[in-house]
C-alpha cells in the first residue's frame, strides 16, 4: 500500500521555535488563527517533530490498515483487525450548534502540559463562539485540570468532570455533537468519535515515545478521518466525517456469517 508523504509532518525550526499564542481578543469568523502554538516546560517531544507523527520511524511499520474481507484474514486464520477497538457508540442527529471535548492524560506515548492544552480550548472554543463546547475528562486527567479550564471564563464551554456524570452522558453527547475534539493519548475516545459520525480534531500533547497508538492516528491524519490540531489551525475547520466508522458492526456481520455459512 503506497503511503503518502503528508505521513511524516515535520515543522520547521523557525516555526518551532516562534512566539507563543498570546492571550488574543476573541476570535471570530474570517479571522486568521494564530499559526503557531508556544511550548510548555513540560513538554518533552523531541525537536522537529509533531507529537502525532514523530512516532512513525518509517513508512513500512503502519501497514495496510485496511480490514480484511473476511474472519479468515490473519494468523492462523482466526484474526479480524479491526479500525481501532470496538465500541458500543451510535450515530445520532448532530446539532450544529454542539461541540464536545474529551480530555484525557498522561499515557507511555504521550505527556501533560496543561498551558498548552488550555491555549489550544481556548482557540477553538473562541474561534467558533455559535457552538456550545461541552468538554468532560478521565481518570487520567491530572487533578486541576477541570478549574483550570473554568479560569479561562469562556462562557461557550460547559466542564465536567469525568466522575460528574453518568454512564450515559457520553454516548448522549456524541450523539449530539457535529464536532469533536480529542486528545491523542486515548485510543478509544478516538475511536468513539469517529464512530459518532461527528467531524473529528485531535489537539497535541508532548510526544514521549514511537507506539500502536501514535501510529493509528497518523493513519487516520493521512487517511482524513482526522484533523491535526496544526493542520486546524491553517483551515480553521474540521475535515468532514464522510466515512463514519462502525466496527462494531461490520465484525458482527463478518462473524455471524462464518458461523452460519454451513448451516
Amino acid at each position: 500500500m503506497a503511503v503518502s508523504s503528508r505521513l511524516i509532518i515535520q515543522r520547521s525550526a523557525k516555526e518551532k521555535s516562534s512566539a507563543g499564542i498570546p492571550p488574543a481578543p476573541p476570535l471570530s469568523r474570517g479571522e486568521p488563527i494564530v499559526k503557531t502554538l508556544e511550548k510548555g516546560s513540560g513538554e518533552q517531544s523531541e525537536p522537529g517533530a509533531s507529537p502525532l507523527t514523530k512516532g512513525v520511524a518509517n513508512a513500512g511499520e503502519l501497514g495496510d490498515f485496511q480490514p480484511p474481507p473476511n474472519p479468515r484474514s490473519g494468523k492462523g486464520g482466526r484474526l479480524l483487525p479491526t479500525i481501532g477497538p470496538l465500541n458500543r457508540i451510535r450515530p445520532g442527529q448532530p446539532n450544529p450548534a454542539s461541540g464536545l471535548m474529551l480530555i484525557g492524560g498522561p499515557s507511555a506515548e504521550y505527556g501533560w502540559n496543561d498551558t498548552g492544552l488550555l491555549k489550544q480550548i481556548h482557540l477553538v472554543t473562541l474561534h467558533q463562539p455559535e457552538v456550545v463546547w461541552y468538554l468532560t475528562t478521565s481518570r487520567r486527567t491530572p487533578a486541576g485540570f477541570i478549574a483550570n479550564v473554568d479560569n479561562l471564563g469562556l462562557s461557550n464551554l460547559r466542564a465536567v468532570a469525568h466522575d460528574q456524570v453518568g454512564a450515559g452522558w457520553l454516548p448522549e453527547h456524541l450523539a449530539q455533537s457535529a464536532q469533536v475534539w480529542v486528545t491523542p493519548d486515548s485510543a478509544s475516545m478516538v475511536y468513539e468519535a469517529l464512530t459518532s459520525g461527528a467531524a473529528v480534531g485531535c489537539f497535541e500533547l508532548p510526544y514521549l515515545k514511537p507506539g500502536r497508538v501514535a501510529r493509528g492516528l497518523e493513519k487516520l491524519i493521512a487517511d482524513k478521518r482526522l484533523t491535526a490540531f496544526t493542520d486546524w489551525q491553517t483551515s480553521g475547520k474540521l475535515l468532514p466525517n464522510t466515512q463514519p466508522l462502525n466496527e462494531a458492526e461490520r465484525c458482527a456481520r463478518l462473524l455471524l456469517a462464518e458461523l452460519t455459512k454451513n448451516v
